[in-house]
C-alpha cells in the first residue's frame, strides 16, 4: 500500500491506512467462542421474539459463555475505541472486547471478503455509509434485534430501519475548518458553496469517497443542493489535496501543509482542545450529518455478547463517554459537549434511499474527476 504522499502530486495523494486504522484493541484474553441462544432471521421471515429487547441479565449469563465481542466500525479513534473497550468490559466482566477502527468503504470490502470466505471474525459491523447496512440487510446477513435503549435514540432517527436489522450507532457530522495560523476568519468560507472562490486553491484538504463513506455522503449532498457539474467540477479546478479516510486531512490542516479542509468534525474538535491551531465552521449552507449505522451479523461467533454491545452503544454510559471526545449524541438526553444543537448547525442528511442507491455512481464519477 502507498505510503504518505510517496510518489504523487500535490493534488492526489493517498494516506495509507496503515496500522493505525486495521489495529484492533483487544481486552483481557481471549477465550473460545460458543453461540449461545441466538435467533438468525432474514428480511422474509423475522422472528418476533428477535425483535424483542431481551432480558440483559440473561444475555450477560449467556455472553460469559462466549467470552468475547468483536466490531469493526468507523467511529471515534483506535485510541478512544481502547477507552470504550474498558469501559464495555468493565461493565461486563469476563467478556473481552476487540474494536477495530476502519474507513467504512475499507471496512465493507473486509467484512464482504469475510463473508465470502467463510469467517466468522466480526459480530458487530457499523459503516458511515447507510447503504452498507442497507445492503447487508437485504442479503440477509442481520439478524433481526431492538436494542434496549432504542426508545431513547432522537425521534428523527430512531427507526432508520423499522424492522430492527440496524439501527443508528452515532453521527460524523462535516463541517469546514482551517488553520488559524494560515488563515483569518474574514479569510474562511462561511459556507460549502463559498469554497468554490479561485481564492482557494491550492488551498483545500479532503478525503476520498472511494476510502470514506461520510465522504461520499457529502459528496452526494453537494450534488442534490447544487448539482454535480456546478459544484464538483468547479471544486477539481481548485486543486485539492486528496487523502484516504476524512479523519487523515486533520493532521493536515494542523501542520499547516493546507489551510483550510473538508473535516469530521469530532476529531477537529478534539486537535483543537489539544492545542493544534485550528477552528471550525459551521457552514451556512447546513452541516452534512452522515448517519452511523450498525447492527449484528447472523454469522457472529458470539452474538449474546454483541447483543449486549448493541445495548451498550445506545446507552448513557456511552455516550457520557464518547461525548468527553466530541462524539454527537444520538441520545435525546445526550450532551452538546463543545457542540451546537442540530437545528443551529441546519444539519443535512441525504434519504437513506438516496444514499443506497447513488453512492456507488457517487464514487465512480468521483474516481473520474479525480482519478483516485
Amino acid at each position: 500500500m502507498s505510503t504518505f504522499r510517496d510518489h504523487l502530486s500535490r493534488r492526489r495523494f493517498l494516506i495509507t491506512a496503515g496500522t493505525t486504522a486495521l489495529g484492533s484493541i483487544v481486552l483481557k484474553g481471549c477465550t473460545s467462542s460458543q453461540t449461545v441462544s441466538q435467533t438468525s432471521t432474514s428480511p422474509s421471515g423475522a422472528s418476533s421474539q428477535a425483535a424483542g429487547v431481551e432480558d440483559e441479565a440473561t444475555l450477560y449469563e449467556a455472553a460469559k459463555k462466549e467470552g468475547k465481542v468483536v466490531m469493526y466500525t468507523p467511529l471515534t479513534t483506535q485510541e478512544i475505541l481502547g477507552e470504550v473497550g474498558k469501559a464495555f468490559t468493565a461493565k461486563y466482566p469476563g467478556i473481552d472486547f476487540e474494536g477495530t477502527r476502519l474507513s467504512s468503504q475499507v471496512l465493507f470490502q473486509k467484512v464482504n471478503q469475510e463473508l465470502q470466505a467463510g469467517l466468522r471474525i466480526v459480530d458487530v459491523v457499523v459503516s458511515g455509509d447507510i447503504s452498507h447496512s442497507m445492503k447487508l440487510k437485504e442479503q440477509g446477513q442481520f439478524i433481526q434485534y431492538t436494542p434496549a435503549n432504542k426508545e431513547r435514540v432522537m425521534a428523527q432517527y430512531r427507526n432508520l430501519d423499522p424492522d430492527n436489522y440496524y439501527h443508528l450507532a452515532g453521527f460524523v457530522p462535516i463541517v469546514l475548518a482551517y488553520n488559524t495560523q494560515k488563515m483569518t476568519a474574514a479569510e474562511a468560507p462561511k459556507s460549502w458553496k463559498d469554497l468554490l472562490q479561485d481564492k482557494y486553491k491550492d488551498k483545500i484538504s479532503t478525503g476520498s469517497p472511494a476510502v470514506s463513506g461520510v465522504l461520499g455522503v457529502w459528496a452526494l449532498s453537494m450534488q442534490q443542493k447544487y448539482g454535480w457539474d456546478e459544484y464538483m467540477v468547479k471544486f477539481s479546478q481548485l486543486n485539492p489535496l486528496l487523502g484516504r479516510s476524512l479523519a487523515d486531512v486533520v493532521p493536515v490542516i494542523a501542520t499547516g501543509d493546507r489551510s483550510i479542509a473538508i473535516a469530521p468534525l469530532p476529531i477537529t474538535l478534539d486537535r483543537k482542545a489539544k492545542g493544534d491551531p485550528i477552528e471550525i465552521i459551521y457552514p451556512t449552507d447546513g452541516t452534512i450529518m452522515p448517519p452511523c449505522t450498525g447492527g449484528i451479523l447472523k454469522t457472529a461467533a458470539h452474538p449474546n455478547a454483541a447483543k449486549l454491545l448493541m445495548n451498550f452503544l445506545g446507552s448513557k454510559e456511552y455516550w457520557d463517554l464518547v461525548g468527553e471526545y466530541y462524539e454527537y449524541p444520538i441520545r435525546d438526553d445526550g450532551s452538546l459537549k463543545g457542540l451546537q444543537s442540530l437545528d443551529a448547525v441546519q444539519a443535512y442528511t441525504p434519504k437513506s434511499e438516496d444514499i443506497r442507491d447513488q453512492a456507488p455512481e457517487i464514487i465512480k464519477k468521483w474516481r473520474d474527476l479525480f482519478g483516485v
